[in-house]
């Protein structure tokens, strides 16, 4: 298992395919998912599960993102050493 904290700053975007379950829990701002084709905007204390193998792209409004995956992402070292 993997956790840790994104910051987004306001109209960042990215999209790809998810090889590992995922738990977001948005902590500040406002976090929008998009997949399957539907919308699904949180805002503070919401939380969202996304299934391996997903195709998602993140969307965010300044926002402050809990995320929690599992098996344990091998990028996570790396992104950890930006904040």
């Amino acid at each position: 298992m993997t956790s840790g904290l994104a910051k987004y700053a306001k109209g960042v975007s990215n999209q790809w395919t998810l090889d590992y379950d995922e738990v977001i829990v948005v902590l500040k701002g406002v976090f929008a998912i998009h997949l399957k084709g539907k919308f699904s905007t949180l805002k503070v204390g919401d939380f969202f599960f996304i299934t391996r193998g997903t195709s998602i792209t993140y969307q965010a409004d300044a926002a402050l993102v809990l995320y929690v995956t599992y098996p344990p992402r091998r990028e996570a070292a790396h992104e950890a050493s930006r904040f």
